[in-house]
């Protein structure tokens, strides 16, 4: 009787089909006109909302021109500088490797570096910074990052793990104005990590962070990279991104975690592999970007609304 009930089971168990690896629908809306929109229909969709978002003082000369600037932020290994070199390749015809990309344990980056090259949206500057490290003695030092955001550590400082800026090193501006400041971060967290098991010193680290950007007002979203890693569908054919179920659970996960709204996670694949550029990969690229813009432009409206309010106050008196 054992052995027919272990045969029985052994047969359904086998039979039984897999779980699915896909919805039956996209759990994202990519586009408001549906889903018989063609990708490069989307992608030429994505790049004129990018561009109703770039700031209007590009005729005033350089130094009265008021950029916005994302900082990028996350683990080593994250794909942080690739998603910069992804993002700066959306409108070129093969990928380009301005900011330095590795994958070893340490940070490949060390100082802070921005980018305002001819590749991205005119009036917008990226910053690169040193990586997270789960230890306190390496990677980036926890208490730069107010310094960093109130726009206090210039480019082309060489972070210390071992101690923040100080007032006294020329790289440290010690009376920054708002376009000195950061108007979004945008962190960079593996798909992979996130699905395995993300340690626990970073989801501590980025939440305290997420604290301190609080209470600066200033807005942040969270890139999913290697989704192509996490889900076999995506590799195989990236369209599936926004069906895939493994990329769907990676993402609430990221939400629980950072309590980062489900609508300001975005899942990607960096160009690492792909010498060329292709219309499918840009378009996950391009919302994110779009994603970072739009809140940094929010972030810009309430300044120059108080501002606005102040000058009526001062008026009025």
């Amino acid at each position: 009787m054992i052995r027919l009930y272990n045969a029985v089971k052994d047969y359904f168990l086998q039979t039984a089909s897999p779980p699915p690896k896909l919805t039956t629908v996209p759990w994202r809306e990519t586009s408001k006109r549906g889903m018989g929109v063609t990708p490069l229909q989307l992608e030429m969709e994505l790049i004129q909302q990018i561009k109703k978002l770039q700031p209007q003082n590009r005729k005033q000369p350089i130094h009265q021109r008021q950029e916005i600037n994302l900082l990028i932020q996350g683990p080593v290994s994250a794909g942080k500088s690739s998603f910069i070199n992804s993002v700066l390749s959306y409108k070129c015809s093969s990928r380009i490797t301005k900011a330095g990309a590795g994958s070893c344990s340490d940070s490949y980056t060390k100082c802070l570096a921005d980018y305002t090259e001819e590749e991205l949206p005119k009036g917008y500057r990226i910053f690169d910074c040193m990586g997270l490290e789960p230890t306190d003695r390496k990677g980036f030092h926890i208490n730069d990052f107010e310094l960093l955001i109130e726009g206090h550590i210039k480019t082309g400082y060489q972070f210390n793990h071992l101690s923040p800026i100080t007032n006294s090193n020329n790289k440290f501006r010690k009376t920054p104005n708002f376009w000195n400041k950061m108007h979004c971060v945008i962190f960079v967290v593996s798909a992979v990590s996130i699905q395995a098991g993300l340690q626990a010193e970073y989801v501590i680290k980025i939440n305290d962070m997420q604290k301190t950007l609080k209470d600066q007002d200033i807005p942040s979203i969270l890139i999913l990279t290697k989704v192509d890693e996490l889900c076999d569908e995506v590799e195989k054919d990236i369209t599936k991104m926004f069906w895939s179920i493994k990329v769907r659970d990676a993402v609430q996960t990221a939400k629980d975690l950072f309590g980062i709204e489900v609508a300001s996670v975005y899942p990607v694949k960096n160009y690492v592999k792909d010498l060329n550029i292709y219309t499918e990969m840009n378009i996950p690229l391009l919302l994110a970007l779009k994603g970072a813009m739009h809140v940094a432009e929010a972030k810009i409206n309430r300044y120059k609304e108080r501002l606005r309010q102040e000058n009526d106050e001062d008026n009025n008196n």
